[in-house]
């Protein structure tokens, strides 16, 4: 089985994305990693990778993933270059709450949030369209869509076990 999960900047999916592999029994696989393949192959530092500059080694990394199975892709292309993923779920979050989350954990002022969101958010709409040809923040790719700002982790990880369950018995 293959889960792609993808959110807007900010959203913080990672934890998430981790406990319902675990859940499922499936590796979680994140944009993190792709990078940290990337930086021991060209002996650059982590913080020196910048996606734009490594697009078609990064399709090569998740597309290598992929087949191996039983994985959760938690990166934002994972949806766009797996055709045959099983799910491919986007976790959607209004802007405000992104912010306060993001202003909360780094103690910085809601308005420097807002903008840093705003500016992750063109920054890469730019990049995937320059260099896949793709928006990213057109949904219709994905096969769930959740809006998880009123729902605790728990809920939104039932929600999508419950969408797998469905997949299945059909």
């Amino acid at each position: 089985m293959i889960i792609t999960i993808t959110s807007f900047p900010g959203t913080e999916t990672k934890e998430l994305s981790k406990l319902l592999a675990l859940q499922v029994g499936l590796r979680y696989f994140s944009a993190n990693e792709i990078k940290k393949r990337i930086a021991v192959e060209t002996n650059l530092p982590i913080e020196k990778i910048k996606e734009e500059e490594f697009t078609e080694k990064i399709k090569q990394i998740i597309e290598q993933e992929a087949k191996k199975n039983d994985i959760i892709i938690d990166h934002t292309l994972g949806a766009w270059t797996i055709n045959n993923a099983d799910l491919k779920v986007f976790l959607k979050s209004y802007k405000k709450i992104r912010a306060k989350t993001i202003s909360e954990k780094q103690k910085i002022p809601m308005r420097e949030a807002i903008d840093s969101i705003e500016m992750k958010e063109r920054e890469q709409e730019k990049s995937f369209l320059n260099n896949y040809g793709i928006n990213i923040y057109d949904l219709q790719v994905y096969d769930l869509v959740v809006n998880i700002d009123k729902l605790e982790q728990d809920s939104i990880i039932g929600i999508i076990k419950k969408y797998l369950e469905k997949m299945h018995k059909e």
